[in-house]
């Protein structure tokens, strides 16, 4: 997820807005994917997080989301499939897959990872877009 030879000090987050990163991994682990097959193999292609989505997790979660908050999350969410899309093969969704723990990076930044996701890694490794 980081960029190669960044550290995590090296990440500002602005701290009025740090609560929508952690609100939008929590909406991004649940994501769902549609599987496409195909003659020469199969791919993952990520959903939209919907707004039905972003209602059930604020209710479960006892959050109350405001409107540019909603906003924010769905362009976060814009972002990352794009982001996902480019790293996965060009700009549309076709021959997204999932990809091991690795894969995309070519192992170069596991271990700057793990430090940053710890026992969740496996499971970020598989949707990374960076």
């Amino acid at each position: 997820m980081l960029g190669r030879g960044r550290d995590c000090d090296d990440i500002d987050v602005n701290p009025l807005t740090a609560h929508l990163v952690g609100w939008f991994t929590e909406l991004n682990d649940s994501r769902r994917f549609t599987v496409v097959a195909g003659m020469s193999g199969g791919a993952c292609i990520p959903k939209a997080i919907s707004h039905q989505e972003l209602l059930a997790w604020a209710q479960l979660s006892g959050t109350e989301l405001t409107p540019w908050e909603v906003d924010a999350l769905k362009e976060m969410d814009r972002s990352w499939r794009r982001a996902y899309g480019e790293k996965k093969g060009g700009s549309s969704s076709a021959g997204l897959q999932h990809q091991g723990l690795g894969d995309y990076c070519k192992g170069a930044e596991i271990e700057e990872c793990r430090k940053v996701f710890g026992a969740q890694l496996d499971k970020i490794c598989a949707t990374c877009p960076n």
